[in-house]
């Protein structure tokens, strides 16, 4: 055999063995590929249905199954539904973020973030509100705004600015973002833009320019307006083609109608009567059907020079409404009582807990006013009342009664202004697991990896465990407003009442 055949068969024996080698790769990539789409698809299918998601579409993100609260969740862009992503209130997104600190300048000067931000299609989406001023240093109301507000859209990467849009009125919804439109209510404790008289006869100046704004997420251009003569600062629920609308803080029917607007043209369809209006209690939608506080109109107050009138004869009253019959399931009455107005109840395993304030103490200045924090959990299809608990006494905060409540793992986390504690309460039972002084608190707890995170007021960032006992404590100086904080991917996003949103991994805050 001569050297030229030996190098053919040689080569051949080489390329067998190549192709051999190949076979072998493939059949590995293959398995590999196999067991992830398995696993991905098991996990899509384990979905928990204590604080279910609500929406199935497919977001510009992939659906991203994850077991950061200890249980499977299909997680995508979920939030742009309902308020604070979930039924429970647990703030988490798989979406990709960057680490910044983004000041919050421009604009509207020393803006803070009274609702919670959004993120959709690698943009973040901050609301914006000028500080509150404080009426008893106001002399006369004028025809001059009180307040200012805005849209913020940054870069989710980077942190850096894309545009800002300017309102004449605080954004304490949050940005609710549905097939390229951003969607906000324009509103503030102080109530609507009314000129006329007020029952002892002073005038009512302007306190705003109300409305729903219509956004172009991507440019910030306003699609269309719903002028108002309330103020919206419950966050809205997207359901079949429509804004769903609680009625606004004020007077006239927008205060007593709950609503809805074409989500395209922003034309009102259709509207229901409830008697009442909804401060910042965000509705809580599940199966078609929303769960939600109201106050009398009547007991809505009227700021006049630097006095403060307040009506105290309280009767608040939690709505259940189903959306396709336009039709109120069921409603309970809370005689003498504040708060459920504020307060964004939560959704758990059949089970809706909300907040109300019943009257300790009268006074002619609400700031004097002592109020008794309660929760009250019903069953959610009839409802019957299951269990009430008292969280203690303390002053009436002018500004939010009673902040959102937040659900995990069978327990309902509720900590208040007026009281300062941070309550861990078994939903089943009604009764205290554990207690943790906060100091004054307009914020919700969220958890992550087992731990539970809330700012007080003052800017400290309390990390419990879920036994209630102290992990770690910062101050980042930006106090927590009505809103908790959010996780996205690794990373925490720290912002509420201060001028900037800091995102930053969560790792660096559980670290040893």
């Amino acid at each position: 055999m001569n050297t030229k055949t030996k190098q053919i068969k040689k080569n051949k024996g080489t390329d067998k063995s190549r192709y051999i080698t190949y076979i072998i790769i493939g059949i590995i990539l293959v398995s590999i590929f196999y067991f992830v789409f398995y696993y991905k698809s098991f996990s899509f299918n384990s979905k928990i249905d204590e604080c279910p998601d609500i929406i199935n579409h497919i977001s510009l993100y992939k659906y991203i199954s994850y077991s950061i609260r200890g249980s499977s969740i299909n997680g995508t862009d979920l939030n742009n539904y309902q308020f604070e992503y979930d039924t429970c209130h647990l703030y988490y997104l798989s979406e990709p973020i960057g680490n910044f600190t983004l000041y919050l300048t421009g604009n509207i000067t020393n803006a803070s973030v009274l609702a919670p931000v959004n993120i959709y299609d690698g943009m973040l989406f901050v609301p914006l509100s000028s500080p509150s001023p404080n009426p008893n240093n106001i002399s006369n109301f004028s025809s001059n705004y009180l307040f200012w507000g805005g849209v913020l859209a940054a870069n989710s990467i980077t942190g850096m600015q894309v545009w800002v849009k300017k309102f004449p009125d605080q954004i304490m919804t949050q940005p609710l973002v549905v097939k390229g439109l951003l969607y906000v209510g324009l509103g503030s404790a102080y109530g609507s833009y009314y000129k006329g008289k007020s029952s002892n006869g002073n005038t009512i100046g302007i306190s705003g320019l109300n409305g729903i704004a219509a956004l172009n997420a991507t440019t910030g251009n306003v699609v269309w307006y719903d002028p108002t003569i309330v103020s919206h600062m419950a966050s809205f629920v997207y359901y079949n083609g429509s804004i769903i609308v609680v009625p606004g803080a004020g007077l006239g029917k927008d205060s007593i109608f709950l609503y809805d607007l074409n989500a395209t043209t922003g034309k009102q369809e259709w509207y229901t009567f409830i008697g009442g209006y909804s401060a910042m209690s965000s509705p809580v939608f599940f199966n078609g059907n929303i769960y939600f506080g109201a106050a009398e109109v009547s007991n809505y107050p009227e700021f006049v020079g630097n006095n403060s009138t307040n009506l105290l004869t309280y009767n608040d009253t939690f709505f259940a409404l189903n959306l396709s019959t336009k039709k109120i399931i069921w409603s309970f009455q809370f005689n003498s009582s504040d708060g459920t107005q504020d307060n964004s109840p939560i959704y758990y395993n059949g089970i809706i807990v909300t907040g109300f304030d019943p009257l300790y103490k009268l006074s002619n200045n609400p700031a004097n006013v002592i109020i008794t924090t309660n929760l009250a959990a019903f069953n959610a299809s009839n409802g019957k009342i299951l269990w009430r608990f008292n969280e203690g006494n303390g002053k009436q905060n002018i500004y939010i009664n009673l902040p959102p409540l937040t659900a995990y793992n069978g327990t309902v986390y509720s900590d208040t202004v007026s009281v300062g504690k941070l309550y861990a309460i078994n939903i089943t039972t009604g009764k205290a697991d554990w207690s943790f002084y906060t100091g004054a608190t307009s914020a919700n707890a969220n958890v992550y990896k087992n731990h539970i995170f809330i700012s007080n007021d003052n800017g400290t960032l309390f990390v419990l465990n879920t036994n209630g006992t102290l992990y770690k404590k910062f101050n980042f100086g930006i106090g927590g407003g009505p809103e908790n904080l959010a996780f996205i991917g690794n990373n925490i996003l720290i912002y509420g009442l201060g001028n900037r949103i800091i995102s930053m991994p969560v790792s660096k805050l559980l670290a040893s």
